[in-house]
């Protein structure tokens, strides 16, 4: 059996006593048992000595299925390099993670297992043996080390556990992915396969990394050597490379203003089929993604209007994630460039921004939290079933003007997402005001007219406006319906303000 020198100890590297050593060149140790290279073997792996010469190995190591073997080479390099130069990150630091076959779980098991064996029988004593046995180092350590500083070495490239880029290197070996099955048949089985389906699709699960090393460590040697091939058979495959990046998002906050009823806040679609042809986000995000070269962006709003209502005033507090981007900083006056860009858009008519910057992780706290505790502002034109005389403006404008409580079932209109449960909602203000007179009109006209009148709330958020006006078959009481004692509609939505501190290097809320 032939392993590389990297594998000369199981998944230990014999030369790598700092973190950023670089491996040496690939060589062999053959453990037959035959003439000097078994004195060989044990002076190198007691004693490390780097002047001792080996073999070159010339096919792929049964133990790390090529991993250690290549880490150093152009197969590996070349890629990394690749594919960092192709997406172009603007940043000189990246973290740095290593996935490895999970097949080098039994095999170096296996191959310390051997080592040890042999070792013994060269005559060694159990301590010193176990001791090679024991003195192993996780096969990701001299990945990242050489990776890294061919890095360091190419690009000018460092690796840091804080960067914003993260890098992952997944080696797959598909020829042993079963190696380790035969866990599940030993008398005392720790791992344990689930058969499972979803979507059509069947699935394992119970073999995780830890529950597979959990496993090797329940047996002892005679069962290992009995349920496993020691040392682990040869391969014909070498390692599959997959190199995956990823950046972490840039926020961009901001407030935007809708002043069009066509707009949904999102792409708003059933069944495939849109019902709105524009939406709020992506007049803001697709201009934005641009600048920040990312692949996607998410939107996150306080609070949320419907397509048909109008965001006024000052504008809603958003932020945008712009999801693994290539440029992830950009300077300060670029924000006012594409604030002009969208405000000057074939979009403009409709969505306004204000205010752009780029805002903390933990600044998002501020906009979950202002989408249920903060106050706002509504604009709405209603219709009751009786005409609005003085005195009824007047008792209803009494009624506003001191705080007070509804209760709100979930609306109809929403129960098929949304929690079935009574939510009580402070108005903290309401006010009611008759229509401008008509300068022309027929006396028809005018008391249908009566009907109609502009009402002014402030009130707590998450407040269902709507549902409030007509009060939803009875669901919101009181409602203004009920406070009317006339049937009661909304044909037109405002909000008027969000009470925010928004984005936070503003002084004081819009």
């Amino acid at each position: 059996m032939q392993g590389c020198f990297y594998c000369s100890k199981g998944v230990l590297l014999l030369s790598m006593r700092t973190a950023n050593a670089r491996l040496p060149r690939k060589r062999v140790i053959r453990f037959d048992g035959e003439g000097e290279s078994s004195e060989e073997l044990i002076e190198a792996l007691v004693n490390f000595d780097p002047s001792v010469s080996y073999e070159p190995l010339e096919e792929t190591c049964a133990a790390c299925v090529g991993v250690l073997q290549q880490a150093d080479t152009a197969r590996v390099i070349d890629a990394v390099v690749d594919r960092l130069t192709t997406e172009d990150y603007q940043t000189k630091s990246y973290t740095f993670y290593v996935t490895l076959p999970v097949s080098l779980l039994p095999r170096n098991h296996a191959l310390a297992l051997h080592v040890y064996n042999q070792l013994k029988e060269q005559g060694l004593d159990v301590e010193a043996a176990t001791s090679v046995r024991n003195d192993q180092v996780d096969a990701k350590e001299p990945v990242r080390a050489v990776v890294g500083q061919q890095l360091t070495d190419k690009m000018g490239m460092q690796q840091s556990t804080e960067a914003g880029l993260k890098m992952t290197v997944v080696f797959s070996h598909p020829e042993t992915v079963g190696d380790h099955v035969f866990l599940t048949t030993v008398s005392n089985p720790v791992v344990k396969l689930l058969k499972q389906r979803k979507k059509g699709q069947v699935f394992f699960t119970g073999d995780s990394r830890n529950t597979i090393i959990e496993g090797l460590k329940s047996l002892n040697d005679e069962e290992a050597v009995s349920a496993m091939p020691v040392p682990p058979k040869p391969v014909e495959t070498a390692f599959e490379l997959k190199i995956e990046l990823l950046h972490e998002s840039t926020l961009v906050g901001g407030r935007y203003i809708k002043l069009s009823r066509e707009y949904s806040q999102t792409p708003w679609s059933i069944r495939g089929q849109r019902l709105t042809e524009f939406s709020v986000s992506e007049s803001i995000g697709e201009p934005l993604k641009k600048y920040f070269k990312c692949d996607d962006y998410k939107f996150v709003t306080a609070g949320r209007e419907d397509a048909n209502v109008r965001m006024l005033g000052h504008g809603r507090p958003f932020y945008m994630q712009m999801v693994n981007p290539r440029i992830p900083e950009v300077p300060e006056d670029l924000y006012l460039k594409m604030e002009e860009e969208i405000n000057h858009s074939s979009n403009s008519e409709s969505v306004l921004v204000r205010h752009l910057a780029r805002i903390q992780p933990g600044d998002v706290n501020i906009i979950k939290e202002g989408e249920q505790t903060k106050r706002k502002t509504y604009s709405a034109l209603v219709w009751i079933a009786k005409p609005f005389t003085d005195d009824l403006i007047e008792k209803l404008n009494a009624i506003g003007s001191t705080q007070f409580e509804i209760s709100q079932r979930t609306p109809i209109r929403v129960l098929q997402r949304r929690a079935h449960m009574v939510r009580p909602k402070q108005i903290y203000h309401l006010s009611v005001q008759k229509l401008p007179a008509r300068i022309q009109g027929s006396d028809e006209h005018q008391e249908a007219k009566g009907h109609f009148a502009r009402l002014i709330m402030d009130t707590e958020a998450g407040t269902y406006i709507k549902e409030f006006v007509h009060g939803d078959l009875g669901r919101t009481n009181p409602s203004f319906a009920s406070l009317t004692g006339a049937a009661a509609d909304i044909l037109d939505l405002d909000v008027l303000e969000v009470d925010l501190v928004w984005p936070p290097h503003l002084k004081t809320s819009m």
